[in-house]
C-alpha cells in the first residue's frame, strides 16, 4: 500500500499502529476567541502520523465562519499554524441543525517527545456571534478523530511537527 502526497510516499505498512477516540459535545459562548474543544486524542508513539477529525458541527443562529486548529498542549498558543475550514454563512436554523466537517493533519512525532502524547483541539470563530454553535455528541452520532501511523521517523524533536504544509 502506498500514499502519495508531494511524490513522497508517506506510508509504511509494516509499522501499522491506529487510535482514535470521540470529540465531545462543546458550547462555545463568545465571538473572536480560541475555543478548546474539551477533545483529545493520544499519539501512542513516534512517527509520522495522519490525524483525521470528523467534526459534526451544531448550529442554530446564523454562523460566519469557523476552522479548527490543533495543538500538543491545552493552550491555544500552542496550536499548529494550519487551520481547517469548518462552516461559513449557515442560515439560521428554527432547532438546532449540524453537519460533518472533515479535517485533516499530517504531523511527525519525534522519538525526543514523552508518548503517549495528548494533542487538543481548538475551534475558532472570529467573526460573528452566536448564541448557539456547538460541536454534537449524541444519540444520532459522534463526531470522531482516528489517526494512523504512516511510518516510523528519523526525527529525535521533542515538539510535534505538522508536515501538510511541507507536502500540501
Amino acid at each position: 500500500m502506498a500514499l502519495y502526497v508531494g511524490g513522497n510516499n508517506l506510508f509504511d505498512d509494516t509499522t501499522l499502529e491506529v487510535t482514535g477516540s470521540r470529540i465531545p459535545y462543546t458550547t462555545f459562548s463568545q465571538t473572536g476567541a480560541h475555543h478548546l474543544v474539551g477533545g483529545f486524542f493520544t499519539i501512542p508513539s513516534a512517527g509520522i502520523w495522519h490525524i483525521d477529525a470528523g467534526f459534526r458541527m451544531g448550529w442554530r443562529d446564523n454562523t460566519g465562519f469557523c476552522y479548527a486548529s490543533i495543538a500538543h498542549s491545552n493552550s491555544s498558543g500552542d496550536r499548529f499554524t494550519d487551520a481547517k475550514f469548518l462552516t461559513e454563512r449557515i442560515a439560521t436554523e428554527s432547532t438546532d441543525a449540524n453537519h460533518i466537517a472533515p479535517c485533516h493533519w499530517i504531523i511527525e512525532c519525534g522519538s525526543g517527545m514523552t508518548f503517549p502524547h495528548r494533542m487538543y483541539f481548538f475551534v475558532y470563530e472570529p467573526d460573528r456571534s452566536y448564541t448557539t454553535l456547538f460541536t454534537q455528541d449524541d444519540a444520532n452520532g459522534v463526531a470522531t478523530v482516528q489517526c494512523i501511523k504512516l511510518r516510523p521517523t528519523t526525527s529525535t524533536d521533542s515538539s510535534p511537527v505538522q508536515l501538510d504544509d511541507d507536502y500540501a
